[in-house]
């Protein structure tokens, strides 16, 4: 098993063995040796001979890895530059 990316919701991870949406797992931290219940919210058994799963956590878990996760800051927007500043432009 690869741990990929670590959320406060779940982890994105490579396992060798297949697996099931919804399949309630158990998922591991290495740092602190604690357990917590989640399920499989995503699965793509085509990455590179591995199966990539997303797993959920059951219950809220925004500690579980020991790292601060940043509040969204909102939806993302794209705003045309100002005409002022096209002699920046290449």
């Amino acid at each position: 098993m690869n741990i990929v990316v670590v959320s406060a919701h779940g982890a994105l991870i490579y396992l060798n063995l297949p697996v099931s949406l919804g399949q309630v797992m158990v998922v591991n931290n290495p740092e602190t040796g604690e357990e917590q219940a989640c399920h499989v919210a995503f699965r793509n058994t085509d990455a590179g001979g591995k199966t990539e799963v997303g797993r959920e956590f059951v219950q809220p878990a925004p500690q579980f890895w020991r790292v601060s996760f940043h509040p969204p800051i909102g939806p993302l927007t794209i705003r045309k530059s100002p005409a002022k500043l096209s002699r920046f432009r290449s």
